[in-house]
């Protein structure tokens, strides 16, 4: 084995050369690309994307698929979202900016969210969750659920009717995990977690909620709330108002771990299968508090640990590391992955990890540095031991190599065949393309 085709390496055997363009229809994959707005890896080792053209009108948007080699499905091709839900709808029905792989009632789907604007009559606005559901083999809308695939949780007022907006266009925007929907299928329920606001002339009032939907259908299921009466509820933060979605673990029995920010600090909280809080977690505060929430933050969990990665800040001078907090399922502290990365002279922000099928636990993100006034960024990869120690057989001693023309992480996605990372070249608009590492 030669030092290039090692652990952390790229592997050449994927796409072409390691890389893999998602391509945009009737665009030149090697010029544009598919503007990405989510994307869900299959067990198959396979990419799907949801995104929109640039050039062409890009809302509704398409799916379309990369192979576990990277090569693009062109069997599938290009697939177009259905429209034929009932009108009127609200606005951004088909921005999907979450979607994860799930299989329902044995059928393999993918389940998407996108976060919708109704108008009232007064002329208030509301924001409230649409999930879809596809066939995981074509993306067709699952039969059974929702309205052509499309599932529409009340909204909190009845704004139901000629006053919805119609779908709008919106300007290209690189995938971002920050206040999109959390989704998870648990026991053949959907649970979604979600940014909820109202707002109207020179006011907004914000809340996050919890819906439940039968993942079948579509139909809202009760279970949420201190009797169980619920389908949507509302959740227990702290300083809810100013709250920035992060990251959300659904785990086997219903509960959930949220990871969010407010006001300069960032907050983990663990909730029952009722999305009421836990109060057996952090010794009985039912939540964990860092400081220095003005940066991107991601997390981890398996079954012994919850491993929470802060970037460093950009509004501090450039060389700030990134830091690595490791808690037990129960919220205690824990030694194990307490190890803070940092590369000399660059600030460090790894807000994407996972751990591998080995407890190995891998993070992704970006090395920001300054070149003459600007600052600049490149993709950046590292991985720990399952006993928390760097691993200096990955990469250099524990880092991926980086070179100038893949700028960031907006994906991580991990099995026994390697590591995937959805990056960006620095072209204008956005490339896109996977890159695959070696494991």
């Amino acid at each position: 084995m030669s030092e290039n085709n090692g652990p952390g390496f790229i592997d050449p055997s994927y796409g072409k050369e390691g890389l893999a363009a998602i391509p945009a229809p009737g665009l030149d994959p090697n010029v544009t690309t598919l503007q990405v707005s989510s994307a869900a890896c299959a067990p198959d080792g396979s990419m799907a994307f949801y995104g929109y053209n640039l050039g062409a009108e890009r809302m509704p948007g398409w799916f379309t698929r990369l192979d576990a080699d990277g090569q693009w499905d062109l069997a599938t091709g290009h697939v177009p979202v259905s429209t034929g839900q009932t009108e009127p709808h609200p606005e951004y029905l088909y921005a999907f900016t979450s979607m994860i792989y799930a299989v329902v009632d044995g059928e393999a789907s993918y389940i998407t969210a996108s976060r919708v604007s109704y108008l009232d009559a007064s002329g208030t606005e509301h924001h409230q969750v649409a999930i879809g559901r596809y066939q995981a083999e074509d993306f067709k809308p699952a039969v059974e659920f929702g309205d052509d695939g499309i599932a529409l949780p009340e909204p909190f007022r009845s704004t139901r009717g000629d006053s919805m907006r119609r779908v709008q266009e919106r300007e290209p925007k690189a995938t971002d995990y920050r206040n999109t929907p959390k989704l998870g299928v648990i026991d053949g329920k959907i649970r979604v977690i979600f940014g909820g606001e109202r707002r109207s002339t020179g006011s907004s009032k914000k809340h996050t909620w919890c819906a439940l939907l039968d993942a079948k259908t579509g139909k809202p299921e009760i279970g949420l709330g201190p009797e169980g009466k619920d389908s949507q509820y509302r959740l227990s933060l702290i300083d809810d108002e100013s709250t920035t979605l992060y990251h959300a673990e659904f785990l086997s029995e219903g509960g959930f771990l949220l990871l969010s920010s407010a006001n300069g600090k960032i907050y983990l909280h663990r909730f029952l299968p009722n999305a009421m809080p836990d109060k057996g977690f952090a010794s009985g505060q039912g939540y964990i508090v860092l400081s220095n929430g003005w940066t991107r933050a991601g997390m981890a969990v398996n079954d012994r640990y919850i491993v929470v990665s802060r970037g460093g800040s950009l509004n501090d001078p450039i060389g700030q590391p990134n830091e690595v907090y490791c808690y037990t399922l129960s919220g205690e502290e824990d030694s194990t992955f307490r190890h803070s990365p940092s590369v000399k002279g660059h600030t460090l922000i790894l807000d994407h990890l996972s751990f591998d099928s080995q407890g190995r636990l891998v993070l992704a993100g970006q090395i920001y540095y300054l070149e003459q006034q600007w600052i600049k960024s490149k993709m950046q990869v590292v991985r720990y031991l399952s006993n928390g120690e760097l691993d200096v057989d990955f990469g250099n001693k524990g880092y991926s190599p980086v070179n100038e023309y893949q700028v960031g992480s907006n994906g991580l996605y991990l099995d026994d065949q390697g590591i995937r990372v959805l990056t960006l070249m620095p072209n204008e608009p956005f490339y896109e393309q996977m890159v695959k590492l070696y494991s």
